[in-house]
């Protein structure tokens, strides 16, 4: 067994990568992502200090974002990036964020849809536009977080079911879109 755990060891550990080694898009790209960063910041001041050296070293241009808890943290983020401004609203349940570089993206507006009380089961976060300029070209970006979870069957006399709540977000997306 201790033959098996050694060579595990060597194996492994020259795969790995280095932060400094990732790369992403190119300088003529939009390079935009996603990230459900998950009740940040989850473990505190190290969360905020992994995310802020994960957003510099990508060097993107948007990063949508789901599931804020902090808006102090957020913010500390935020500054903590060169050429970089971000933007919170929903801040009362888990939000959604944009932070995006300010050297390449000019911002024209960003609202949220859907956010009255007759959307809030399709939507627990209302989705969060972004309509912005990329080398002269208008871009419109459309963050959302749908409902989770749920039993795998989509039951649409069902108001309260995770599957149908999502299936009606989509649908309204689409009439958005």
């Amino acid at each position: 067994m201790k033959n098996i755990l050694i060579l595990f060891v060597f194996v492994v550990f020259p795969l790995s990568q280095d932060i400094d080694e990732l790369y992403f898009g190119t300088d003529d790209n939009l390079d935009v992502m996603t990230w459900n960063i998950e009740w940040f910041p989850k473990n505190g001041q190290v969360t905020i200090d992994y995310v802020r050296q994960i957003i510099d070293v990508l060097d993107i241009d948007v990063l949508a974002i789901q599931e804020v808890d902090d808006i102090s943290a957020f913010n500390q983020v935020v500054n903590g990036l060169e050429n970089y401004a971000g933007y919170l609203e929903s801040s009362w349940f888990a939000g959604l964020a944009y932070i995006y570089n300010t050297q390449t993206v000019e911002i024209n507006n960003i609202y949220e849809i859907y956010t009255s009380s007759p959307y809030w089961s399709p939507f627990p976060r209302s989705p969060m536009i972004m309509d912005m300029d990329f080398m002269n070209e208008n871009y419109i970006i459309i963050n959302n977080h749908f409902k989770c979870c749920g039993d795998d069957n989509m039951n649409l006399n069902d108001d309260d079911d995770e599957e149908t709540r999502r299936y009606i977000a989509s649908n309204l997306l689409k009439e958005y879109v």
